[in-house]
């Protein structure tokens, strides 16, 4: 079967690409001009969520306090370039009916019309060559740095990989045709995905050059936005995904945005050990 498996199929609602990939105005098509932007290179420390950070592990899990940090220039474009194709490579093999696309190569879900396929029987049933290991070292290599960052600004050094791990791409173009489609609601990443404890963002394309809107917006207390962090290629963000930072994404008025998401866990159980075992070797 082509069909995908894994956290896609059993939450698909969950995907709402809302699927963390990160917030848009209450308001569809609202942008609030007058949020500040999260400033680059600083933790922002905040007081965690004790309902979503109840289970403590020692050198992983958050305790003191949450945060969330920007980082300029974290991927290189060299690096940038080639995770944008891996991602168009991908994606060619389907695309979303509405304007998300996801490609998640761990699981091999891949936004295919209105389902989730598996682009690794995709390539077999259609004959296509699928990715070789070499293909995907540029992946492999940044996903090992955001780990890195992690530990560096988090103390996370006990902390795993978890899924999904994956790219996502919103076309300003294709209108949502389901519910899944609406990726602009605001949501927490622990209330979507449990094992979540920290949540990496990528961005592999500019706003205001290759889209118009798609900024991450944090709300507070009160559910409007209070910073925003507008996406630039090679552009890090990570927070901790707890309540302490419910957040959405703004609107793509035009163009198309293409980010990768990293998760990290503090449970071992939901650690993934090889999360490119699927690729092929070369030959």
């Amino acid at each position: 079967a082509v069909s995908a498996s894994g956290p896609w199929k059993s939450s698909r609602l969950c995907i709402a690409v809302g699927i963390l990939l990160v917030g848009v105005s209450l308001f569809f098509g609202r942008r609030p001009d007058d949020v500040l932007a999260l400033p680059t290179g600083v933790l922002d420390k905040r007081q965690c969520s004790r309902a979503s950070h109840r289970k403590v592990v020692s050198k992983c899990t958050p305790q003191r306090s949450c945060g969330r940090i920007a980082m300029d220039g974290f991927a290189s474009d060299a690096e940038v370039e080639s995770l944008t194709a891996i991602a168009a490579r991908g994606m060619a093999m389907g695309g979303g009916s509405g304007g998300p696309t996801i490609l998640d190569l761990q699981s091999g879900a891949l936004s295919k019309d209105d389902q989730f396929v598996d682009i690794w029987v995709l390539f077999n049933v259609t004959g296509t060559r699928a990715f070789t290991r070499s293909e995907l070292s540029a992946y492999h290599q940044v996903v090992g740095r955001i780990q890195e960052a992690l530990d560096e600004h988090f103390g996370a050094e006990r902390a795993f990989l978890t899924s999904p791990t994956f790219f996502s791409r919103i076309s300003a173009d294709k209108p949502p045709l389901i519910p899944n489609d609406e990726y602009w609601h605001s949501h927490v990443d622990t209330l979507q995905y449990r094992s979540f404890v920290y949540t990496g963002l990528l961005y592999l394309s500019t706003a205001g050059v290759d889209f118009e809107g798609g900024r991450l917006l944090f709300e507070g207390d009160g559910g409007e936005a209070e910073a925003a962090v507008s996406p630039r290629k090679g552009r890090l963000v990570l927070f901790t995904s707890g309540a302490e930072f419910p957040h959405r994404v703004e609107t793509v008025s035009s163009g198309t945005r293409l980010a990768l998401t990293v998760a990290f866990t503090c449970d071992k159980r939901a650690a993934i050990e090889n999360f490119l075992e699927r690729a092929i070797d070369d030959s």
